[in-house]
């Protein structure tokens, strides 16, 4: 019998059962063709939808998992072209489901390397928009590991030295003579978008697996070799300033010349405040003391 009065209900109805028979019978991209007249149907189809996909993401059949759960997990962000146009709730609504998807998305569904690195991407690119960076790391954190958040870090970095502007023309500013590293560290110690800065130094630490303090005392070191002081004291400027007398102690018989160890001495120990570093101050002052014996020595020594 022909249902008259319900022509609509009837034929999102027809959909979905052709979509669930799709899914039984592997035609992914026939479903997926299916989504979206029904993703925005009355009553509870849509719901039905949405739990449909998310099980299949969480729950891939175990057949190729990875390309499954990755299949359908571009479904989900073909919505997000249509979000911005709905109401806010809606949209933050979407960005829940995509956070709930990522916290349990399977292990097996990283394996397939670009794939990844490609969501990764989409990720990155909507982190300014429906979804917050901080909600999309803490939804790939594992209580087993942090590859998913590397990579992620990965490609963010990637992407960020591609498409920041400002950062590549800082860097145009930078001693030509140290090696790209040392030039990320100088131009992350003098920057200042402080936020922006720390969260590329994350990135880089999981990217790299160093210790960003680290490539900070290399850069430094690299600096006095250099005798490149005005830089030197930029890089050691607001949180890196504790580790002055330390690269002062470290790096001080890089000095080839006593001028350059009294500039050197006054640049890391004379004009810093104390740091609650009580031990580092003592030699420092000892340091001091020994290099005013040389210059003494040199002026009454013609």
């Amino acid at each position: 019998m022909h249902p008259f009065g319900c022509e609509a209900e009837t034929s999102l109805q027809d959909l979905f059962e052709y979509f669930k028979r799709c899914l039984q019978h592997a035609e992914w991209e026939l479903a997926s063709a299916c989504v979206p007249q029904l993703v925005h149907s009355a009553g509870g189809l849509s719901e039905n939808l949405r739990d449909i996909i998310r099980a299949i993401i969480c729950h891939p059949y175990s057949l190729h998992p990875h390309r499954l759960a990755w299949f359908w997990l571009q479904v989900l962000e073909k919505w997000t072209e249509e979000k911005p146009e709905r109401r806010q709730e809606k949209v933050d609504e979407w960005a829940e489901e995509i956070y709930s998807v990522l916290c349990v998305m399977p292990w097996s569904s990283v394996r397939g390397g670009g794939q990844l690195e490609g969501l990764c991407e989409a990720l990155w690119a909507a982190r300014d928009g429906p979804l917050r960076e901080e909600r999309i790391l803490s939804s790939l954190l594992r209580p087993r590991g942090d590859a998913l958040v590397s990579v992620y870090c990965a490609t963010a970095l990637r992407l960020l030295e591609k498409n920041d502007r400002n950062s590549s023309l800082f860097l145009s500013f930078l001693p030509v003579d140290l090696p790209e590293a040392e030039k990320l560290a100088l131009s992350l110690c003098i920057h200042k978008d402080r936020p922006s800065v720390w969260k590329t130094i994350y990135f880089e630490c999981l990217s790299s697996g160093k210790h960003f303090l680290e490539q900070v005392l290399v850069t430094a070191l690299d600096l006095m070799k250099h005798e490149d002081f005005p830089q030197l004291t930029d890089l050691l400027q607001r949180e890196f300033q504790p580790l002055s007398r330390l690269l002062l102690l470290l790096g001080w018989t890089q000095c080839r010349s006593l001028s350059s160890a009294q500039t050197l001495l006054a640049a890391l120990h004379r004009e810093q405040a104390p740091a609650s570093d009580t031990v580092l101050q003592e030699f420092a002052d000892l340091l001091s003391s020994q290099l005013g014996v040389l210059e003494w020595c040199k002026n009454n020594n013609p």
